[in-house]
C-alpha cells in the first residue's frame, strides 16, 4: 500500500525502489564531492600559509584615495559631474569647437585613409603572407570580415558634425594598420559583391546614397582592391 491507499504492482514497487536508490546515490555523490572539495582547499591553504601568503581578501582591496590624489575632488570636476546643472556644462564645454558634442566635421569625399586590402583568389591557393583567410560562400565569413575591419578602426564615436554619422576614433589615421583579407571561391565576385560583403554598416555609421558609401572600393589590379573610408580625428588630439 502507497500513502494514497493504492497498491503497487511489482514493476511499480521495482521503479520506486529504483527512484529512491539514485536520490540516494546522487545525495551521497554531493556529499562525498563535498568532502573533498574542502579537504583539497583546507591543504591549498596549509600550503599557501607555509609559502608565506596571506589568505584574508580584505589585505587586497586597495587604500581609499587620499583627497590629494583624487581627480574627482578637484572643485571643477565636482561641479562638472556631480549633478551640475547647464551652466556646468557650458563652463565644461567652452573651449571645445561644440557646445553640444566635442565632434568633427567628416565629409565623405574628403580625405581618406587606408583600412583595408583584400584579394580575391579561387578556392584551393595559398593566401599572401600576413592575410586572413575567409571562404566566400562560408556564412560566418561576413561575420569575421567585419570584426577584422571593425578591429583595425578600433573604437568610434558618433557626432552631429559628422556627414557620414562617426567623427571621432581612439587612434590616430596612422596608427591604423590595414586589415588584410584574402577571399577565397569557385568564382570571383564583382565589385558590387565585395562591397556588400563588407557594407558601410559595419563601421555603424550613417547609410548613404549607392554613390556615396563611407566604405570605398578601388581596383589595385589582381584582382586586388584598397578599401578605404573617411579620416576620422582622435579624441584626445581634437579636445586639445
Amino acid at each position: 500500500m502507497n500513502l494514497l491507499g493504492t497498491k503497487l504492482g511489482p514493476k511499480q514497487r521495482h521503479c520506486l525502489v529504483a527512484f529512491v536508490g539514485c536520490v540516494i546515490l546522487i545525495a551521497l555523490f554531493y556529499v562525498e564531492e563535498n568532502w573533498r572539495g574542502q579537504r583539497a582547499w583546507e591543504n591549498c591553504k596549509r600550503v599557501l600559509k607555509a609559502q608565506g601568503l596571506a589568505l584574508n581578501w580584505t589585505n587586497y582591496i586597495p587604500a581609499p584615495v587620499s583627497d590629494y590624489e583624487n581627480v574627482f575632488g578637484v572643485p571643477e570636476m565636482q561641479r562638472w559631474f556631480k549633478g551640475g546643472g547647464v551652466s556646468s556644462w557650458s563652463d565644461l564645454t567652452r573651449n571645445l569647437p561644440s557646445s553640444s558634442c566635442p565632434g568633427a566635421s567628416v565629409d565623405r569625399n574628403g580625405a581618406r585613409m587606408l583600412v583595408a586590402e583584400v584579394t580575391i583568389g579561387r578556392s584551393g591557393m595559398p593566401g599572401p603572407d600576413g592575410f586572413s583567410v575567409l571562404w566566400w560562400n562560408d556564412p560566418t565569413s561576413r561575420t569575421k570580415a567585419a570584426k577584422l575591419l571593425a578591429d583595425v578602426v578600433g573604437p568610434t564615436a558618433k557626432t552631429p558634425q559628422s556627414a557620414i554619422g562617426i567623427g571621432l576614433m581612439l587612434r590616430r589615421p596612422g596608427e591604423v594598420e590595414a586589415a588584410k583579407i584574402f577571399l577565397q571561391g569557385q568564382t570571383a565576385p564583382t565589385m558590387k559583391e565585395v562591397q556588400e560583403f563588407l557594407p558601410d554598416s559595419i563601421l555603424h555609421a550613417n547609410a548613404g546614397s549607392p554613390t556615396e558609401k563611407v566604405l570605398k572600393f578601388e581596383e589595385s589590379g589582381n584582382g586586388s582592391y584598397r578599401v578605404t573610408m573617411p579620416v576620422l580625428v582622435k579624441v584626445t588630439d581634437y579636445i586639445a
